[in-house]
């Protein structure tokens, strides 16, 4: 009797085991992506890439793993440096602009930055850049702004 409970009992085994290793995984590797994205038409003066920020669940219930705290505070950081950043060209500088958006992944961190010129609201053409480093890897090095 023992022989024939071995099997099963080691198959939900390596299954509990799976599932939770790639909830571990998933949790500090969730789903993310970084893209450019690229005015359209627009006047010829006025050039300002941007950054979307696509973050997504699984459609699976018992897949929609939450993100781990740290990796989660990194999340925040940088929706909050996004946002403080398109704001601020929102609001404080017009064309004539040339803003572009790039980036690096390099020993475990992420590396974003705007830069290139605007006009601020006095009427003066200013250098532009605004770059923040952050402590987590959200995408590879070749997804990263596609």
């Amino acid at each position: 009797m023992k022989r024939k409970l071995f099997i099963p009992v080691l198959i939900v085994l390596a299954l509990a085991l799976g599932y939770g290793g790639f909830y571990l995984y998933r949790s500090y590797h969730p789903n993310m992506m970084l893209l450019r994205s690229r005015p359209a038409g627009g006047a010829a003066d006025h050039y300002r890439e941007g950054m979307t920020i696509v973050t997504f669940g699984s459609s699976i219930p018992l897949l929609d793993i939450p993100v781990a705290a740290p990796v989660r505070a990194e999340m925040d950081r940088l929706w909050a440096w996004y946002d403080g950043v398109e704001n601020d060209l929102i609001y404080n500088y017009q064309a004539p602009m040339h803003i572009t958006v790039s980036g690096e992944v390099e020993d475990g961190k992420t590396t974003l930055r705007y830069q290139g010129y605007a006009t601020n609201q006095a009427g003066e053409r200013v250098e532009y850049l605004e770059e923040e480093t952050f402590d987590y890897v959200f995408v590879p090095q070749d997804e990263l702004l596609q």
